[in-house]
C-alpha cells in the first residue's frame, strides 16, 4: 500500500542521505558508509599519485591523515557504529598504509600504524563519541539570560 499526502504518492526508499550521512531504513538506526569509503579512496589515490615524486612515506601519511581520513570519520561520533563498520574502517586504513609503505605482513603493518600515530578506528570512534557527548552535555544545559 502506497503512502499518499494530498493525493500525491510518497516515495518509499531504503535509505536517505542527510547532511552527508546515509541513513538506512529499518527497525534500528543504521548508516551506510560505502560513500565515505569511496571518498577516502578517491582522495587517497589522487594524493598518492601526487606524492610519488616526493618519495617520502611520512609526508604521504601526514597528508592522508589530514585530507583523506576526515572523509572516513565524518560524523562517526553522532551515529551508532557496528563492529563490522569499525573493522571495515580499519581495513581501509590498512590498505592505504600497505600501499604507501609497500608492506604485506600484518605485524609490520601494526608497527607502522603505531609509529605514525594511526590509532585503531575503535579508539578513534570512542574518543570522538566522548568528545561529542561532553560538548553536547555542556551546551545542553547552558542558559542565556
Amino acid at each position: 500500500m502506497d503512502l499518499t499526502l494530498s493525493n500525491s504518492a510518497i516515495a518509499s526508499v531504503d535509505s536517505i542521505k542527510y547532511l552527508g550521512v546515509v541513513i538506512k531504513g529499518g527497525v534500528k538506526m543504521t548508516c551506510n558508509f560505502d560513500h565515505a569509503k569511496l571518498s577516502f579512496y578517491k582522495s587517497f589515490n589522487c594524493l598518492l599519485s601526487k606524492c610519488k615524486s616526493a618519495q617520502s612515506e611520512l609526508t604521504s601519511v601526514f597528508l592522508m591523515k589530514t585530507y583523506c581520513l576526515p572523509h572516513l570519520t565524518y560524523a562517526i561520533e553522532a551515529v551508532p557504529l557496528t563492529s563490522s563498520t569499525i573493522k571495515m574502517f580499519d581495513k581501509v586504513i590498512d590498505n592505504a598504509v600497505r600501499k604507501v609503505f609497500n608492506v604485506l605482513d600484518n605485524g609490520v603493518l601494526c608497527d607502522i600504524r603505531l609509529a605514525v600515530g594511526l590509532s585503531s578506528m575503535l579508539l578513534v570512534y570512542y574518543k570522538a563519541s566522548c568528545k561529542f557527548l561532553m560538548n553536547f552535555s555542556n551546551n545542553a544545559f547552558t542558559f542565556s539570560t
